[in-house]
């Protein structure tokens, strides 16, 4: 499916359980292979807060998510408490956002989707600039690319180092790191970095 139809990203959903880590990590490396973008990931039942004494308890472990986050280089964008009222108002059909609005479990959720809606901001202005970069690349002639590559050599190196034939390639034909220092070098774009808005 993530060949066949446009994704924005992916968000990926673990709990701390090591298993469950190392499940979520082998999903990353599959989707990387995919070249498909990873918005961040979210801890689910990251703790179950007593209502009577208001501690903490990490029944199913604690960090799972932010480990991956940092063996990933991806976002941390949240996690959300264990609460029976999540699984009672998702069967009736009215989230805790709307039944419980002040609850941490509704402010856990508010943070999460902002910070969701934050990567699939910076992602869309990503692929808004990819595509302009590579309607530039493509209307190019071999003597317009050789030009702008000779004030780069460095790039240029690279490019005949990294990507054989280069001069034959389409823009969707390159290596994404090439693609990546064409942006920056030839066309002047810093792309954007995934980094969460909110806590």
């Amino acid at each position: 499916m993530a060949q066949t139809i446009p994704i924005t990203g992916i968000l990926v959903v673990t709990t701390p359980q090591d298993v469950a880590s190392s499940v979520a990590s082998k999903a990353i490396g599959m989707f990387d292979k995919l070249n498909v973008p990873m918005l961040g990931v979210v801890e689910n039942m990251s703790y179950f807060e007593c209502s009577k004494c208001n501690e903490k308890h990490y029944i199913f472990g604690k960090g799972g998510a932010e480990k991956i986050s940092k063996k990933h280089n991806m976002p941390f964008l949240g996690s959300i408490p264990l609460n029976s009222g999540i699984m009672e108002g998702s069967d009736l059909g009215k989230p805790v956002m709307i039944t419980h609005p002040d609850s941490p479990s509704a402010e856990a959720f508010t943070a999460a989707a902002k910070n969701v809606a934050a990567q699939c901001s910076i992602q869309y202005y990503k692929m808004k600039e990819e595509a302009e970069a590579e309607t530039k690349w493509d209307g190019l002639s071999l003597e317009e690319k050789k030009e702008q590559l000779s004030k780069h050599p460095i790039l240029y190196e690279d490019l005949q180092h990294t990507t054989p034939e280069w001069e034959n390639k389409t823009w969707a034909e390159l290596e994404q790191h090439s693609q990546a220092e064409i942006m920056h070098h030839l066309f002047g774009i810093n792309q954007y970095q995934p980094t969460p808005t909110t806590s």
